[in-house]
């Protein structure tokens, strides 16, 4: 997931910045990275709508992290499906914790 993310803030989609920076700035100092995405972050939600990317990119993404595998396009398009309807499903009180570590 951490890939998928990198991909994203290529794509100008930061999924990491909130109005809970600075308790995501606590919580990362203790633990590994966490992010908290909440109903703000639906503006994104075209952008992590999987059919607007293609497996190929996400492959050479993964390519370029030293991370390419045999199914990592698909694996990345993925993570975009498990990011879009989580983001797409947060009513306006809660928050998704997304910790990678």
């Amino acid at each position: 997931m951490l890939h998928v993310l990198s991909y994203l803030e290529d794509r100008d989609v930061d999924l990491e910045q909130s109005e809970f920076d600075a308790e995501s700035a606590a919580v990362n100092n203790v633990h590994d990275l966490t992010v908290f995405i909440t109903p703000a972050h639906k503006r994104f939600l075209d952008q992590l709508d999987p059919a607007a990317h293609r497996a190929e990119e996400l492959a050479a993404h993964f390519d370029e992290m030293g991370l390419g595998f045999e199914g990592s396009g698909m694996a990345g398009l993925d993570g975009l499906r498990l990011l879009h309807d989580s983001v797409s499903e947060l009513s306006d009180d809660q928050v998704l914790l997304l910790h990678i570590g």
